[in-house]
């Protein structure tokens, strides 16, 4: 019983093993693509593009119309 206990933790700690390897090889990978992308990018910050502002009730025009959930043509949208 004593040696099943045994290759258990033998495959626990490969599994440990592997899974620490593959998880630094993903790490470096990654370093290696940021320094490769940081070298091609130009270092400028372009500002988005200005959100309208939303129309508001402006004297002298009537306020838009919003339909009324209970009034809805099918009944209630819930």
């Amino acid at each position: 019983m004593s040696w099943l206990w045994v290759v258990g933790a033998v495959w626990v700690l490969l599994g440990v093993l592997i899974g620490v390897l593959i998880g630094r090889g993903v790490r470096l990978a990654d370093l290696r693509q940021a320094e490769s992308d940081r070298a091609d990018a130009p270092n400028v910050v372009i500002d988005p593009a200005p959100t309208p502002t939303p129309v508001r009730n402006v004297p002298g025009r009537p306020p838009r119309h919003r339909p009324n959930a209970s009034r809805h043509p099918r009944g209630s949208t819930l």
